[in-house]
């Protein structure tokens, strides 16, 4: 997964979300329920999509969870069978349904509630082009004749995740989510968005000619680098945990820490101060 964080709780801020080595993205702490008879993932239970769309859509070997507003459930999020959580990481896309145009209108994600984005919906999207599905404003018309031809797509994409054909993948794209203190409130934790793509087969990269391998940097310059590693590491660590005594026990140690990086700037500077005297005699 491109050496990814998964993380429920993000990074504070966008300059702290750069400071992280490795790119994180969001992990909801919210499962799927285990319950085949739970109505909010269940097509049919989709009370604006005509019945005779919905058992279509009922074909695909996935998991659906639907958006529920004033006490009736509307849309139709759909996910790879493999999902565990309910975040954006293996959506497909969210179903609705066009009066208009007596069709269900696809799209990447209908609300940011469970992540602003579909992590299969690129692939998906470039899979339903190749096959001349219509396109309508950011989205795709599913018509009744095409409906089929979608199930089989969206089935087959599924089926190249389960058997390893596809890579999660980060991009520069950040992906905000909210949390406590109510709608428009709340502390704003940043990630970036990832999504899966085919894998592609690479040439492998000759290696460098051992003369060309430099060697030059002072045992101080590794220890220190050393260093900075394993507290990129650490934070990683903070970052991607959730539980209250863990996070007491890392604030601890960082304090620890603290004081010890305290006592070795003291040290440091008691010895400049004696080798400048050295010097004046």
């Amino acid at each position: 997964m491109a050496n990814i964080i998964l993380a429920t709780f993000g990074a504070t801020s966008e300059k702290e979300l750069d400071l992280i080595q490795r790119p994180i993205v969001y992990q909801s702490a919210k499962r799927f329920s285990l319950s085949k008879k739970e109505p909010s993932q269940l097509p049919g239970s989709a009370e604006e999509i005509p019945r005779d769309l919905t058992k279509k859509v009922e074909e695909i070997q996935g998991k659906f969870l639907l958006t529920q507003y004033k006490r009736k459930y509307r849309n139709i999020n759909v996910y790879s069978r493999d999902a565990v959580t309910v975040d954006g990481l293996n959506r497909l896309c969210t179903l609705k349904y066009d009066k208009e145009e007596a069709a269900l209108y696809l799209i990447e994600a209908g609300n940011r509630r469970n992540s602003g984005y579909s992590g299969l919906y690129r692939e998906l999207s470039e899979r339903l082009e190749e096959a001349g599905l219509e396109r309508k404003e950011g989205g795709f018309l599913i018509r009744r004749a095409r409906m089929d031809s979608f199930v089989g797509i969206v089935n087959q994409l599924i089926r190249d995740k389960e058997n390893g054909l596809l890579e999660l993948m980060p991009v520069d794209e950040l992906d905000v989510m909210t949390f406590g203190g109510g709608e428009g409130h709340g502390t704003p934790y940043y990630y970036y968005k990832a999504y899966w793509k085919r894998k592609s087969v690479l040439q492998p990269v000759p290696a460098l000619p051992a003369e060309a391998v430099q060697e030059e940097k002072l045992e101080g310059d590794l220890l220190f680098q050393k260093i900075e590693q394993a507290i990129r590491a650490y934070a990683e660590y903070s970052l991607a945990n959730n539980d209250m005594e863990t996070s007491k026990k890392i604030q601890r140690r960082v304090e620890e820490l603290r004081e010890k990086i305290d006592k070795l700037g003291q040290l440091n500077q008691a010895k400049m101060e004696a080798l400048t005297r050295l010097k004046e005699i």
